[in-house]
């Protein structure tokens, strides 16, 4: 489960992070008593569950409290990636800063969490253009990652450029927020806490945006860390729960699946240099099934005759975990189910058992690639069935 970025940055405020004062809010009445508490210029920011916020329009900069009724209605009706907003939050807007990134996330390959930073953050590193230094913390050095443990290993990962130009004091206000931030992600059960701007002002770091995914699995363990009521599910996120499968409905023109969440956004990276976008993000898991495969293809099927913007379902199958003949008969099952799909499926499979299970596809009529790249170019230039 998503986080707000409010109730995020609740967190990190109880962790002893800085972040910019600011109140949820509900309404224009409310956000003007938040805003003329503060002081203008104020930001105004949509509360969603959902990434394109700026380039969608649901960041304002606020001067003075003639604007704010305004676009505070604007943003609270303004629907991001089909959602609309919880309400706002409402901040102080803070001079600008040295933007700095940092996370813990879990990686599925090392089967631990990893930390990770740039010393160059903000729109950066969601372009891809920033570099990311990457520990990983097997846990058998959980008790060892003292900040001490982690500005060493932040420092020596570094370029020397990159290190000079960080001074031992921030370095080490780095290294005490990244081991604040990997504790936090072990006691709260989480998958990724992201910061992202984080402004260095001096030696001193505030955290401007908060991203936190909790474990679905463990969240019964961790009321406390939701503070608002969720929007309802559609039917799409609901069938995709009721199968246990990971799935986030977006706005591009290929649909996607995988068994794995490294795996999925491989596939988000590959979409996008191809200059096109990804319609959704599905992860079926590792050891999928042929029940859940089957789902996860129906579910790209589905939603892909009601947007006529796809034009294309891609697989991509890592047979480790899953079995070949497992996972491809579920796929192959959903194809054959409903031959007047007018979104072509291609699929990329890798692994033990791989030969099986191209096979099993190309006998339903999938096309397979013979890597990533060549099924996302497969996919990108295909056109619906008429």
């Amino acid at each position: 489960m998503d986080l707000y970025e409010f109730e995020g940055k609740a967190l990190l405020t109880r962790l002893g992070i800085l972040t910019p004062r600011g109140s949820f809010c509900r309404d224009a009445s409310e956000a003007r008593t938040v805003a003329d508490a503060l002081g203008y210029p104020c930001v105004v920011k949509s509360q969603v569950l959902t990434g394109g916020r700026g380039k969608a329009g649901g960041i304002a900069f606020v001067e003075g409290p003639y604007q704010l009724p305004a676009e505070v209605q604007r943003i609270l009706e303004l629907p991001i990636n089909g959602q609309l907003p919880a309400g706002v939050l409402v901040e102080q807007r803070l001079p600008a800063g040295r933007e700095l990134y940092a996370a813990v996330a879990f990686d599925a390959s090392r089967a631990c969490p990893v930390l990770l930073f740039s010393p160059r953050g903000g729109v950066e590193v969601e372009a891809g253009a920033a570099s990311l230094l990457r520990v990983p913390v097997g846990v058998d050095q959980l008790p060892a990652a003292t900040p001490a443990w982690v500005t060493a290993r932040v420092s020596a990962g570094l370029d020397a450029a990159e290190r000079a130009s960080l001074s031992p004091a921030l370095l080490e206000a780095i290294g005490r927020l990244l081991a604040n931030l990997l504790s936090a992600y072990c006691e709260h059960d989480l998958e990724l806490l992201e910061i992202n701007p984080l402004i260095a002002y001096g030696d001193g770091l505030t955290a401007t945006d908060a991203k936190v995914t909790v474990d679905d699995d463990a969240f019964f363990r961790q009321p406390g860390l939701v503070l608002s009521e969720r929007p309802p599910l559609g039917e799409l996120e609901t069938r995709a729960r009721q199968a246990s499968l990971q799935f986030v409905d977006l706005e591009g023109e290929i649909g996607l699946m995988a068994n794995g969440a490294g795996l999925n956004l491989s596939l988000l990276d590959a979409v996008a240099a191809f200059g096109s976008s990804p319609a959704n993000f599905l992860d079926t898991g590792g050891g999928a099934s042929t029940a859940k495969a089957y789902e996860g293809l129906r579910i790209l099927q589905d939603r892909g005759r009601r947007d006529p913007r796809v034009r294309a379902h891609l697989v991509m199958l890592s047979l480790a975990i899953t079995r070949a003949r497992e996972a491809t008969q579920g796929i192959a099952q959903a194809v054959r189910e409903h031959p007047d799909d007018p979104v072509p499926t291609f699929a990329v499979v890798h692994g033990t058992g791989a030969d099986e299970g191209r096979r099993i596809l190309e006998e339903v009529g999938i096309k397979v690639a013979p890597d990533i790249r060549t099924a996302v170019e497969w996919a990108a230039t295909a056109e619906r069935k008429a």
